[in-house]
């Protein structure tokens, strides 16, 4: 770049970020500007220090930047040699993208990142459409693909500590916060997450304030704003730069203001945007009193996936995101039991596909009138229901033939909604579902009197079919079963395991008045005293308490002061490891022996607390606590077989192969034993049996109650599985073995028996979760049911669907590509505002209608890439204007940093098809285009938008209102913009170097999206 051609070359020290303004003169205490200062102290002389050459010491601030060899030209400007920039929210869309520029052009990088975003999508069932990796291999394929090596620390912004740490030892020259949630639709679902907004965006960035002010207060700070802060003004007043020109005036009832210098006003259209009006008087009087500097972006709707950068490896790519249900009764697996999906509530733990309880963080429900699955499944007591749009994660079994042998493996999980898993289906052909033709002919023919042997031969079936038919009635039935072939189930296997090696008693039950190693009864009459008999204050979660516990779940009992556990008198062996197990743990048992039983008894009350708080009393309501469902594998083998001697029993199913079985009142109890068994790899069968049970005591009224059996039944392979590793039996497995349920690495793979359709009308629910984001329905693993809209639009077209257009698509938006995007950022960087200077710029190159925008992606999808895209306008889940006018001001960048605008809409939707449509992307598409259609309106309801029309693009009139970008472009680049838009499309195989840009209305540089 030549000499005085940079837009900041004429910058001072005054604006360098590596001033210290601490010099003869401390300008923030005496809170005014450098020519105030000279004006009230005409004798004095205002001077700097540099912290990069300490060796000048005092002197005053005229050194330009084209002048100082700290700073070196580049195509952006004049920028300070090896700049420290630190970027917070560096793992997003935007923030990643910006490091590897600047990185690229030699900035040192750092940044922090909670990771925040990924866990959002992921709330939200979603995914970024372009897969990206963790930022440990980002990091890595930096540093080998581009040379960069960024200082990057996983860390929130309110962790107020850490974060001074990081600033004192980065000492960062710039500062450009990323790092709020970016999604208007997301602050809008409810109060909880409106609130979760406010907190991250506001609270966090007055934090980051003050922070700057007692650290890095020379820093320059760009924070990013949205355009929607301004709103879309009815009367048509243009969107000012943050702040009315210096001419700007108000005029009422005959007299007039000046409105230089004050804010724009601000019409906030979600409390995303209201967040991000507060920070931009926060920033505002933070300049103001503490003397900081900062450049608040109002930043259009930004669209694409390319810069250099990105695009130079795809470990490099940055993410793109775009923005169903079951029955009430539909159990769901808790880290508790197995429970409806009514029941579930906000806070409860449940197992998720990948085999960890995460927390619930919301639940939905909403009426629904339509067709429901429903899906036949072994093991369980229950047939899954599930709306047609609702994911349900499964595998495929794929065949080769080698050696002349078919071998058999399956793919890696993956989610299918419900409705195209019934299109897999379908009806398996047997001998009595070919029968059933045979024996209508056949009742034909025996009314003529013909023989059994007569019709056999004519209808080609066995004499004794044909007899059985008609003198047994085993008449043969239509098969209704529909079975998928080579799609199986997905059962999570429990992953998590932590190890617990011993209970505090009195930090468990808040009982008891601990002395050392010993707890004790407290004195009635006085609790912090200690009284009567001791038991350890800690317990061991060995062995011996684990088969304890067991027998305790099967024929345990506890009172308030005791705990028991009942065996029969031939049970000596039982009762011989019930009473070791109570005497170490206790150091104590009682044996009380009756005419048919023997009972094992301690007396405390603190145990007693205990055990009941742990396990529960009462045949009904016995459990597992959460901590037993993740101990290691070897203490949950002695809880499991305890119980199976206790309340198991062994029959044999067929000769030689042995069916072991469980059976419990509880029906939690009995869910948390199937899960501990499915991490052995043993699946067992799920029975209930309801019964009335009379009972009638001396004195009373005999009364009925209902009574609820669960049984586990464990057969075949897996009942050799128990034998070996739960038992410790030595069984020869026969030469043949065959098991229904496949096992492959941490998931268990279930047959469909029968999958079909019925009508529903009713309620159903859906849960949020945190992380997984999924949670298992009679442990099968379903999915719970963000963005910008070009994006939304060419994820949409990839697939050949139609383009949402909400309501009548006349709503008209700022954009600009994130190339674009990228270098204006870069621009305002490098040349730093004023001490104390609060500047605004409009960060937008284009002005479009929405419905325009969906034109020319549909136009693109069409003509170059083969597809056949329509537009379907929608409800508007929005409350917002549909027709209005809009006119943005957007003169700095152009004007004093030197931006012009270099990618349109559709040279940037043609780079983004190119991606979308590579199949591996596109099926990442297809997995959530569930969700890209809105089910959060502004009011708070939940429901799927209603489609109001269907469309060919290019059939719609221009509508009443245009957009205009009012910018200080050359009349030349303006007229060779206007140019490039009305290149004629071409073929892909033919793609002009510049793209070409849609068509625009009238105006300097205008258009439609």
């Amino acid at each position: 770049m030549k000499p005085c051609e940079a837009p900041n070359a004429n910058k001072t020290c005054w604006n360098c970020p590596a001033a210290k303004l601490k010099g003869n003169v401390d300008f923030r205490a005496c809170g005014q500007s450098k020519e105030k200062l000279r004006e009230l102290k005409a004798d004095k002389q205002v001077m700097i220090e540099c912290k990069r050459r300490p060796e000048l010491g005092h002197f005053e601030p005229t050194i330009t930047f084209e002048q100082c060899p700290e700073w070196e030209s580049t195509e952006y400007g004049y920028m300070l040699r090896d700049m420290r920039v630190m970027i917070l929210g560096i793992d997003g869309y935007l923030g990643w993208t910006l490091a590897l520029k600047l990185g690229n052009l030699g900035c040192n990088v750092s940044g922090i990142d909670n990771h925040l975003r990924r866990e959002m999508v992921s709330e939200k069932g979603s995914h970024s459409i372009v897969p990206i990796k963790n930022m440990e291999e980002r990091l890595q394929a930096a540093k080998e693909v581009l040379g960069i090596d960024i200082d990057f620390r996983k860390m929130d912004l309110s962790e107020t500590e850490k974060l001074r740490r990081f600033l004192k030892e980065v000492e960062p020259e710039a500062i450009v916060h990323y790092a709020e949630i970016p999604s208007a639709p997301y602050s809008m679902i409810d109060m909880e997450h409106a609130v979760k907004v406010q907190r991250n965006n506001v609270l966090n960035t007055l934090r980051l304030l003050y922070l700057m002010k007692d650290i890095t207060s020379e820093t320059s700070l760009i924070k990013l704003g949205t355009l929607g802060e301004y709103g879309s003004p009815l009367t048509g007043r243009p969107l000012f730069e943050g702040i009315f020109p210096a001419d700007a005036t108000l005029e009422w009832e005959g007299r007039k203001w000046s409105m230089g210098g004050e804010l724009t006003p601000r019409d906030p259209v979600s409390f995303y945007h209201v967040s991000k009006t507060q920070d931009t008087f926060n920033v505002y009087e933070a300049c103001k009193y503490f003397w900081l500097r900062s450049y608040d972006v109002m930043q259009g709707v930004i669209f694409g996936v390319h810069t250099e950068e990105v695009s130079a490896d795809p470990r490099l790519r940055t993410r793109l995101d775009v923005d169903e249900c079951v029955p009430p009764n539909t159990s769901v697996i808790t880290n508790f039991d197995t429970r409806p999906i009514k029941d579930i509530e906000n806070g409860d733990r449940v197992l998720t596909h990948r085999g960890s309880f995460k927390r619930v963080t919301k639940t939905f429900n909403r009426p629904y009138s339509g067709e429901m699955v429903k899906i036949d499944v072994p093991y369980v007591t229950e047939d899954l229901s599930l709306t047609p749009n609702h994911p349900v994660l499964v595998v495929e079994k794929k065949r080769k033939v080698v050696d002349g042998k078919n071998e058999y493996s399956f793919s890696e999980p993956f989610w299918m909604n419900a409705g195209k898993l019934l299109s897999q289906a379908h009806e398996p052909s047997s001998k009595y579902a070919g029968n059933l033709a045979k024996y209508q002919r056949a009742k034909k023919l025996k009314k003529k009197k013909m023989s059994i042997s007569e019709i056999a031969e004519k209808v080609d079936a066995k004499y004794h079919t044909v007899w059985a038919w008609f003198n047994k009635e085993q008449q043969p039935q239509e098969c209704k079963r529909r079975k998928i072939k080579d799609l199986y189930l997905v059962r999570p296997i429990p992953s998590d395991t932590e190890d617990i090696e011993a209970i505090d008693v009195r930090e468990e039950t808040g009982y008891g008045v601990r002395e050392g190693d010993r707890l004790y009864t407290p004195n009635p009459a006085n609790q912090e005293k200690k009284w009567g008999k001791w038991i350890p204050a800690q317990i061991m979660v060995d062995e011996s308490f684990l088969k304890f516990a067991g027998y305790y779940l099967a024929e345990g009992s506890c009172g308030e002061y005791h705990v028991e556990i009942s065996f029969g008198k031939e049970e000596d062996k039982m009762v011989e490891n019930a009473e070791n197990s109570f005497q170490r743990i206790l150091g104590k048992a009682e044996l009380i022996e009756s005419n048919h039983k023997i009972k094992v008894k301690v007396s405390s009350k603190a145990f007693a607390r205990l055990v009941n708080k742990l396990f529960g009393a009462g045949a009904r309501f016995k459990r597992i606590p959460d901590w037993g469902l993740k101990l290691p594998l070897e203490k949950q083998k002695v809880l499991i077989r305890s119980y199976w001697e206790g309340d198991g029993w062994e029959s044999e199913k067929r000769e030689g192969e042995p069916e072991f079985c469980f059976s419990s009142n509880s029906s939690r109890l009995i869910h948390q034993l199937q899960l501990l068994l499915l991490r052995f790899r043993i699946i067992s069968s799920l029975h209930k049996r309801e019964r009335e049970i009379k009972l009638s005591f001396e004195g009373r009224e005999p009364y009925t109650i209902d009574s609820k059996q669960y049984q586990l039944s464990i057969t075949g392979t897996s009942a050799r599985k128990f034998a070996r590793k739960i038992l410790g039996r030595k069984i020869r497995e026969p030469e043949r073995a065959i098991e229904h349920a496949r096992w492959e690495k941490e998931y268990c793979l279930i047959p469909i028996r029968n999958i079909w359709k019925e009508n529903y009308d009713g309620e159903v629910l859906n849960l949020e979760v945190e992380n997984d984001n999924s949670y298992n329905i009679l442990g099968h693993a379903v999915h719970n049911c963000f963005g910008t809209v070009i994006n939304r639009f060419a994820s949409q077209a990839a697939l050949g669907i139609p383009l949402t257009v909400y309501g009548e698509g006349e709503q008209i938006r700022g954009f600009i590509a994130l190339e674009d995007a990228m270098e204006c950022m870069v621009r305002l960087i490098i040349s730093p505002p004023e001490p104390g200077q609060y500047d605004v710029v409009n960060q937008v190159s284009g002005v479009h209608k929405i419905k325009n925008l969906a034109d020319t992606v549909a136009r693109v999808s069409n003509e170059k890439f083969d597809l056949d895209v329509k537009i379907q306008r929608l409800e508007n889940p929005r409350v917002e204007a549909d027709r209005h006018p809009f006119e943005a001001v957007a003169r700095k960048l152009p004007g004093e940093f030197g931006f012009v605008p270099k990618v349109s809409p559709e040279k940037e939707v043609t780079r983004m098809l190119e991606l979308l449509t590579q199949p591996e992307i596109r099926e990442r598409i297809r997995e959530k285009v569930h969700l890209i259609i809105p089910e959060t309106f502004w009011s708070g309801e939940k429901r799927e938008a209603d489609v109001l029309e269907v469309y060919q693009p290019g059939t719609k009139e221009a509508g009443i209102f245009t957009g205009k970008l009012n910018t200080v472009l050359p009349e030349d680049i303006v007229a060779k913009i206007q140019a490039s838009e009305k290149t004629p499309v071409k073929k892909r195989a033919k793609i002009s170097a510049n793209g070409g840009d849609p068509q625009k209305e009238e105006s300097e540089v205008e258009g439609e999206e």
